[in-house]
């Protein structure tokens, strides 16, 4: 399928400063198509050393194992943490720009499994590997147990059908593939915790010119993550941006991982981390005005977990 230049995600630099701020949208892999990214969460709640980190090199989609560090006897058998990770990373539009979403998920998914106690496995399709039927294929042979977690990302191009009645956005591959039946595909797997997020636009692009707009950095911080990912069982789904919005990034990374790390990092470091409470922040709506215009970045994501006794 071939990309339309319509609906990608660009930069500006700024004429008023020495130091670039740069941000860019994620696009439409079609000419029927468009893509958008999610800034404002409509967000739907449902309460009831040890060994180095390895890494999948770029262009390889081998599965990486590494060991929790050691955990007291009252931890409770072994259990996994499997990380499935998508990244567009050589998109000419997008590549460079969402390859620091990469490094910064492969980080924090290490120190996920690492700090609450979990044996990590991850695998990581980038490159010429950016494929749904290997992801596909890949989520369907992994062998999970009850009390496993099962984290998935995507970050790249993404759109909407005209006519699409779900909330969720479709993946812009070779054979694009909708974030909804991908859901569905991760819920078989009945993981005791799901998280599944997708950086990605959610707009029907109508042969719109996208607007180039400025990007505003955070900052992030630090500590315990054995409550959020030992103490709940249920699924999140988030997708950065709702019906008809576009997704921003910069040379920094994209605006909604920055946020969910961010809200990450706050919640860990509070003395009740709690996953409506991250996800709120992760979700926020963010704003930008451009040439008179006003874009926003809203995203939707459904809570649905309760807690449990730490195991």
């Amino acid at each position: 399928m071939s990309r339309s230049p319509i609906g990608l995600r660009q930069f500006l630099i700024s004429r008023t400063a020495v130091v670039v701020a740069l941000a860019a949208l994620i696009g439409a892999c079609a000419p029927q198509t468009a893509s958008t990214y999610k800034s404002t969460p409509s967000t739907t709640s449902t309460t009831n050393p040890a060994l180095q980190p390895v890494v999948s090199p770029a262009k390889s989609s081998q599965t990486a194992y590494i060991q929790p560090a050691a955990r007291s006897s009252s931890a409770g058998p072994d259990q996994t943490f499997h990380a499935v990770l998508m990244v567009d990373t050589l998109d000419p539009q997008i590549g460079t720009f969402i390859n620091n979403d990469l490094k910064k998920m492969r980080s924090s998914v290490q120190k996920m499994a690492t700090l609450s106690g979990l044996k990590l496995s991850i695998r990581e399709f980038t490159a010429e590997q950016f494929r749904s039927p290997l992801v596909q294929a890949h989520i369907d042979q992994l062998n999970i147990n009850s009390g496993d977690v099962l984290f998935f990302y995507y970050s790249g191009h993404g759109f909407r059908y005209q006519d699409q009645q779900s909330v969720w956005p479709y993946f812009d591959m070779q054979k694009p593939v909708s974030f909804e039946k991908m859901i569905v595909r991760l819920q078989a797997k009945k993981a005791r915790l799901l998280v599944a997020l997708t950086d990605a636009c959610n707009k029907v692009l109508e042969g719109e010119a996208e607007p180039k707009m400025a990007f505003r950095s955070g900052a992030m911080g630090s500590r315990d993550y054995r409550t959020l990912f030992r103490k709940y069982k249920g699924e999140i789904l988030a997708t950065s941006s709702s019906p008809g919005e576009y997704s921003q990034t910069s040379p920094y990374g994209s605006w909604f991982t920055r946020d969910f790390l961010m809200g990450l990092e706050l919640e860990t470091s509070s003395k009740n981390p709690d996953w409506h409470e991250l996800m709120e922040v992760a979700g926020k709506k963010k704003s930008q005005t451009y040439n008179g215009v006003v874009y926003s970045q809203t995203p939707h994501s459904v809570v649905k977990v309760s807690p449990i006794a730490i195991n």
